[in-house]
């Protein structure tokens, strides 16, 4: 369900950063970036919790990471992306719930 969240947001950016406006756009890769090592990390973490949970628990966690480069990135550029906001809320939920389970 993380993954599959992140991906809707993710599919969000790609679409907005194909008619973004420059200033924009900037944000949207760095946003882009984020969410894409957001779903990697949570899909390894089904395989992590067999082989070392420590690690699996370390990759929940940084997703929250993810979310407030991205959230850093919205602010700097001094523009309002409620959408990827709210998507970025959801990833330090996911995060969150995923630390609990994995640690």
């Amino acid at each position: 369900m993380a993954a599959s969240n992140a991906q809707k947001t993710l599919n969000i950016i790609t679409q907005m950063s194909s008619h973004g406006l420059p200033k924009e756009l900037g944000v949207l890769k760095s946003c882009m970036n984020d969410y894409t090592h957001a779903i990697r990390s949570f899909g390894m973490v089904p395989d992590e919790m067999v082989q070392d949970r420590m690690t699996a628990n370390y990759d929940t966690r940084f997703v929250s990471t993810d979310a407030l480069h991205c959230d850093t990135a919205i602010a700097a550029a001094k523009i309002q992306l409620p959408q990827i906001s709210a998507g970025n809320q959801l990833l330090r939920y996911y995060s969150s719930i995923g630390s609990e389970l994995t640690n």
